[in-house]
């Protein structure tokens, strides 16, 4: 019995120094679950079913926080950051901006919208304290096409926003990646243009990772 013991005790050391047991805390901006983030963690799962995953959904602004204070392992987040001292960040997934309009907006029988074409509807936005580097590309995209949006309503989350276009409160610029999100209510068209590209990453502070941590990274890249 106590060989036993102990040579579970010694699996069970083995298992943990290769992270194939023990905590991954991930948090991720709600738009990168629709794209190669999902299966990576469906992969990760499969090659390590003992290690505990603890997903968090949160704005870039949030997962910073959470990085800083240690209460987070890896983030899947979308730069410029405000701050980005102690932090490493790596080229995870790529995406780009689309037009969301509701419905019932005359705009949503085009085949084709372009960004000047919503130069007078109202806009639905998220804060730029909760997402900087979304917020100000679609300022610069908008500005690139002559104007200034009008900003009637603001919402922390991108499902925040599209529940607020599918009512009709305005349209927005969102990621493409979104656009099965209530398709019954939003119409979607994309944007072409190579500036409504972005780019989100993988980050994590400046330090070796632990060995769960490590392997996560090694199959995202």
């Amino acid at each position: 019995m106590a060989i036993d013991q102990a040579d579970l005790a010694i699996a069970a050391a083995r298992d943990a120094a290769a992270g194939r047991t023990g905590l991954l805390r991930l948090t991720y901006v709600p738009s990168a679950m629709h794209g190669r983030l999902a299966g990576t963690i469906r992969g990760f799962r499969h090659a390590y079913p003992a290690v505990r995953l603890d997903l968090r959904e949160a704005t870039t602004a949030a997962q910073v926080t959470a990085l800083r204070e240690g209460t987070s392992d890896l983030a899947v987040l979308l730069p410029p950051l405000p701050d980005d001292a102690g932090l490493r960040m790596i080229a995870f997934d790529g995406d780009s901006f689309a037009i969301a309009l509701p419905a019932s907006h005359p705009l949503s029988t085009r085949s084709a919208v372009t960004l000047r074409d919503l130069a007078d509807e109202p806009f639905v936005i998220w804060p730029a304290s909760e997402g900087r580097g979304f917020y100000h590309q679609v300022i610069q995209l908008c500005a690139t096409a002559g104007f200034v949006p009008q900003v009637v309503q603001e919402a922390g989350q991108i499902h925040g926003v599209l529940a607020l276009v599918a009512v009709g409160i305005g349209v927005a610029l969102v990621p493409a990646s979104m656009t099965g999100f209530r398709a019954d209510e939003i119409v979607y068209r994309p944007l072409a243009q190579e500036e409504a590209r972005f780019t989100l990453f993988l980050c994590h502070r400046d330090e070796p990772l632990g060995t769960v941590a490590q392997n996560f990274v090694n199959m995202a890249l």
